[in-house]
């Protein structure tokens, strides 16, 4: 039997197709999670919510990604553009197809959102930073990070300088830092999940 591009339930179970065989995921809330999100008919963080509007993100946040676009390229377009058209043009601002209503989507709210604009939306959003080396059965360090992206990147960031030894090498005739080129590497692929 192919996979249904539906949730499938029987009997009140909710069940996931894996090659040949259903497994009953009920009991696991992420599974479930993670399958209503792949079932959906547009990617989740384009949701829509046509409750809230640029006001009530973060300017900080957008002038931030302002900045950001510097390293890239000098004359960005972003940097003379007002916060709604930013993100207008990097589709942060959608219509509903099922309402018709114009709102901020969830990515926006992941990016530019204060905390509790997040938590309202997505109550389980927490990444879980854990060193775990001396005490095996439990953790060394931890950081639960509950805010946006762009503050998360920061905080992962440090955790892993924290923990993590930056020895010497060399790219060619300079020395770098080949922690922090990993590091960005693993922080920016773990929070683009």
């Amino acid at each position: 039997m192919p996979v249904s591009p539906n949730v499938c339930r029987c009997s009140g179970r909710i069940f996931d197709r894996n090659h040949e065989s259903d497994i009953d995921i009920t009991n696991n809330e992420n599974l479930v999670y993670q399958l209503y999100a792949r079932k959906q008919d547009t990617y989740y963080v384009n949701k829509v919510f046509s409750i809230f509007s640029v006001h009530d993100l973060r300017h900080d946040l957008m002038e931030r990604a302002r900045e950001m676009t510097k390293a890239r390229m000098e004359n960005h377009p972003w940097r003379n553009m007002s916060d709604e058209e930013l993100l207008r043009s990097a589709n942060l601002i959608l219509t509903d197809t099922a309402t018709g209503k114009e709102g901020i989507t969830l990515a926006a709210i992941l990016l530019f959102g204060p905390d509790n604009l997040i938590y309202s939306v997505l109550a389980h959003h927490k990444t879980d930073a854990i060193f775990r080396v001396f005490y095996t059965d439990r953790y060394d360090d931890r950081d639960v990070i509950l805010t946006n992206l762009l503050d998360s990147y920061d905080r992962l960031i440090a955790f892993g300088k924290k923990h993590l030894n930056d020895l010497f090498t060399m790219e060619g005739i300079i020395s770098i830092s080949a922690r922090d080129k990993i590091l960005r590497e693993i922080v920016s692929n773990l929070l683009a999940l």
